[in-house]
This record gives C-alpha cells, sequence and structure tokens, in this order.
C-alpha cells in the first residue's frame, strides 16, 4: 500500500530534509501549505518543483494525506498537529514539537482521541550518519553501558538568515526548548532511557559577555 504526505509550514528549514527523506522512501508528497513566504519558500520549490501549494490550510488538511510534515514557527506547530490528527493523519513534526507544556498536554490528549502518531523529528540524530554510527556501536555493545552524553552547542548564529520570530522566546520556545531538546532526545536514546530528570538548566547570552570582555581588555 502506498502512503502519502502533505507539508504544513515551511518556516524551518527542516522541512526540506523531512520532505526528502519521505519521497526516498517512498512516500509520495501531494503538496504542501505554508503561511506568507517564508525564507525557506523559493528553496523549497526549487527542490520539489512538482509539489503544489494548497492556498487554504483545509484544503491542504482535506487533501488525504497519511502523514503531516510540520515544520511551522515552533509556537504554531501543536495546533497543525493537532488539527491534522483530527483530519486523519499521523503527524510528524519538526523539533522542538511544540514550545508549552499546555501545548503538549493538548497533543497527548488528542493522540489518545485519535489513535494517531504524533513523532518530532530531532533531525541530529535521524538525519546524521555520525549519529546512526554512533546507534549502532551502542546497540552492538562496543562501548558498554552508555551513562552519560555530552552535547556541545548551540551551531552558528547565522543573524543574517535567521527570521525574525527566531528572536521572539514566545514564538521559538527560547534556546532551551529550541535547541536543548536534540541534547535530551539523544540522552534518552543512547542511555536507553525512558525518562530523565533535569536538575539544573541555563540559558545566558555569551556574545554580550565576550564583548564586555574584549573591550575591558583593549
Amino acid at each position: 500500500m502506498s502512503l502519502s504526505c502533505v507539508a504544513l509550514g515551511l518556516d524551518h528549514r527542516h522541512i526540506y530534509g523531512m520532505t526528502d527523506n519521505m519521497e526516498k522512501a517512498g512516500v509520495k508528497c501531494l503538496g504542501f501549505w505554508t503561511q506568507g513566504t517564508p525564507e525557506t519558500l523559493s528553496g523549497y520549490t526549487e527542490r520539489f518543483p512538482d509539489l503544489p501549494r494548497f492556498v487554504r490550510l483545509e484544503d491542504a488538511l482535506e487533501c488525504g494525506a497519511d502523514l503531516a510534515l510540520v515544520s511551522a514557527i515552533p509556537a504554531d506547530r501543536a495546533q497543525l498537529t493537532v488539527a491534522a490528527m483530527q483530519h486523519g493523519m499521523d503527524v510528524m513534526s519538526d523539533k522542538p514539537g511544540c514550545t508549552t507544556l499546555a501545548q503538549l498536554g493538548e497533543i497527548k490528549s488528542v493522540v489518545q482521541e485519535t489513535s494517531r502518531i504524533w513523532s518530532v523529528n530531532f533531525s541530529e540524530r535521524f538525519e546524521t550518519p555520525v549519529s546512526t554510527r554512533a546507534s549502532e556501536l551502542v546497540a552492538a555493545g562496543a562501548i558498554g553501558k552508555v551513562v552519560q552524553t555530552v552535547g556541545l552547542g548551540p551551531h552558528r548564529l547565522n543573524r543574517t538568515t535567521r527570521p525574525d520570530w527566531f528572536f521572539q522566546r514566545e514564538r521559538f520556545g527560547g534556546i532551551l526548548t529550541d535547541i536543548a531538546s536534540h541534547q535530551i532526545d539523544q540522552f534518552l536514546h543512547y542511555t536507553g532511557s525512558d525518562t530523565a530528570q533535569i536538575t539544573r538548566a541555563l540559558a545566558e547570552n555569551t556574545t554580550k559577555k565576550a564583548i564586555t570582555w574584549f573591550s575591558r581588555f583593549w
């Protein structure tokens, strides 16, 4: 049986890999919907020129797809996820899958109501060869039982290519929600854990500290 998908929201570049990997797996993409003209739109249509754009979200939700790929602005992902599941679709969301505990609670409730699958694409684990190899080594017992992982981040700022919402905490969820979700996922995966407790978290602007230090030095 052939499967199909639809993309809902193109606001993050991860939608490129999500769509490409689905097509490589034999899933037929029926098209995409996105709000406005995000910076990623031109790159997406260049990579997938044959995919039609749904003008209305309602049309995308009712296109008959089996799976929704959600990569809208992080604060909007939960709403799209809920709508997709209520229209009979499973969902693969870009990380973070939601930005608040209230959103997470709503998603869990709809999963129970609809029996649909909600998954989050942690690209650092699912789309990088080094992570795949690490998973194989851990599964084979090559390094024994994993009791600790170390994650270093975030990556480059890329300020000139970042949309405004990326610097609005209420829209992207904050750096711990956005970036640290990768490290939490990796810790759970590589240690084989179902739960974990966060005992300390810190977010700070190291750029401002560096500028202050250099100005004093000179």
